[in-house]
């Protein structure tokens, strides 16, 4: 498909900090893999990564004007601008030059923080830099757009988000950090969560292998496509709001649903006994309940 027009630079209220994604240790135990269902997903747009060499040793400006955000895995490219960027674009072919939308992702083996990979940029006769291709906010957007329009799978995503929040109980914890991608116990593994380790997560998989954890976490993407999966189906546009830390092994999910996801064949008692100690009115748990006629 047409890769999106060049999208403004995302605002520092948009673009999410990254956020932890490392696997349990031995000792804690490795997630499974779960059966993962055979969905045919559509493509990212203009995804990869490519190489870039610049030589600096006879002097000239970098020609690339980044952004710096404290806290991010990344430097979005905001402008390509003569300089020794330029020269490398009349050198190379369409698919490695320098654009604005691409973000730095390493620089002279430096990655994983914006600002150390700022600095790295000064000062060095050669720089070795690694660029991911159309890594802004709103290439993200675009990419959660695409995939609900051509699978038609919002409502799951929607699903997913929820469940993912849903496990807090007033006094007993709980949060939205994106445990269910671990299937060797907890919430992955829950009856109430069927069908979202796997079918959920395989629709989001392409997405998440581009963005996650350079630009945004699990749990952050998980919230995301939901509001956009809302507003894709005709409903409003739910604004976002971002900070999760994703959990980095089952265990730092729930053991068991004790109480915390409701069970569909029970009634009205046992919806309040679920949503009240969640601060939900009945007028709230009515509309919650509502939402189940999406899909």
């Amino acid at each position: 498909r047409p890769a999106p027009p060049p999208p403004r630079p995302p605002d520092r209220r948009s673009a999410a900090p990254a956020m932890g994604n490392m696997l349990c240790s031995k000792e804690e135990g490795v997630a499974t893999e779960p059966a993962v269902p055979s969905i045919d997903v559509p493509a990212v747009a203009m995804g990869g990564r490519y190489p870039v060499t610049l030589d600096a040793s006879d002097g000239g400006d970098l020609g690339l004007e980044v952004e710096t955000v404290p806290g991010r895995r990344l430097l979005p490219i905001k402008n390509v601008a003569g300089g020794l960027a330029e020269k490398w674009n009349a050198l190379v072919g369409p698919d490695t030059k320098l654009r604005a939308g691409d973000a730095i992702v390493e620089v002279n083996g430096t990655h994983g923080d914006s600002t150390a990979m700022a600095e790295a940029l000064k000062g060095k006769e050669k720089l070795s830099l690694v660029v991911a291709k159309a890594m802004t906010y709103e290439h993200l957007v675009n990419d959660l757009e695409y995939l609900f329009k051509m699978k038609n799978c919002g409502p799951i995503i929607v699903r997913l988000s929820w469940h993912d929040a849903g496990v807090m109980m007033t006094g007993k914890g709980g949060c939205p950090n994106a445990a269910m991608r671990f299937t060797d116990k907890g919430e992955g593994t829950w009856a109430a969560n069927a069908g979202l380790p796997t079918v959920a997560l395989t629709l989001l998989g392409e997405i998440t292998k581009k963005y996650v954890p350079d630009l945004i976490s699990n749990a952050d993407l998980w919230a995301l496509a939901a509001n956009v999966a809302i507003r894709v189906m005709g409903g409003p546009d739910v604004p976002t709001r971002f900070g999760r830390v994703d959990a980095k092994c089952s265990s730092d999910g729930l053991p068991e649903n004790d109480g915390r996801l409701p069970d569909g064949d029970k009634g009205v008692d046992h919806l309040r006994a679920i949503f009240h100690p969640k601060g939900f009115s009945d007028r709230d748990i009515v509309a919650l309940s509502g939402a189940h006629t999406v899909g």
